[in-house]
């Protein structure tokens, strides 16, 4: 087993094998087949200030679609209830690669979607006061994003339009048209459940 597993103690972004100048990220020298993502808190930890954070999440799942070799699966469960703007993120990211192959163009998808404010609206629209206690458990990471918001300057719609330009253009050449096929699984009844996210290169 020691010749075949690799375990590194570091930060998911970037993926390690993005480091390498050598690596091109071809189809030819791809041979993973499956990434896997369970976003939020630290299992285990003492407290839940230990948590994935919306920019660097989306970086490396962007370095995740780069290396899956076609046939390839990239699998990401995201929290809504606890990390609702990365949520969306996730998903608008994940249905941005669903768009490659449509006839609508992502860059319009993209444009299209929600800013942070309306997003806050329909988070509090959707859960109401009916999860007051749980969004008082997780308010550190609302404050949190907006932190890193005012120092960063991302919104959630211009993180995603970055990363799915990264996944089409690579060290500035336009890649060949990709097919994705993208689902996303709940819980039905459940609004804060956990939601997991599929997405497998088809081409």
């Amino acid at each position: 087993m020691k010749n075949n597993v690799k375990i590194i103690h570091a930060s998911h972004a970037p993926l390690p094998e993005l480091n390498s100048d050598t690596n091109t990220n071809t189809d030819a020298k791809s041979s993973i087949s499956l990434v896997v993502y369970n976003l939020g808190y630290l299992p285990g930890s003492e407290n839940k200030h230990t948590t994935t954070e919306m920019i660097t999440s989306i970086y490396s799942i962007a370095d995740a679609a780069l290396l899956l070799r076609v046939g390839g699966l990239l699998s990401v469960m995201a929290y809504p209830g606890s990390s609702y703007m990365e949520y969306n993120a996730v998903k608008y990211f994940m249905e941005g690669l669903a768009m490659f192959s449509s006839k609508t163009d992502w860059r319009d998808f993209v444009d299209n979607l929600p800013n942070d404010d309306e997003l806050l609206a329909k988070k509090r629209i959707k859960y109401g006061d009916r999860y007051e206690e749980k969004r008082e458990e997780v308010k550190h990471q609302d404050k949190k994003s907006s932190n890193k918001k005012s120092q960063s300057q991302a919104s959630v719609r211009e993180l995603v339009k970055v990363a799915l330009e990264r996944v089409t253009n690579v060290h500035g050449n336009a890649q060949t048209k990709q097919t994705w096929r993208v689902f996303d699984h709940r819980s039905l009844g459940r609004p804060m459940s956990p939601i997991l996210f599929t997405a497998m290169r088809i081409k």
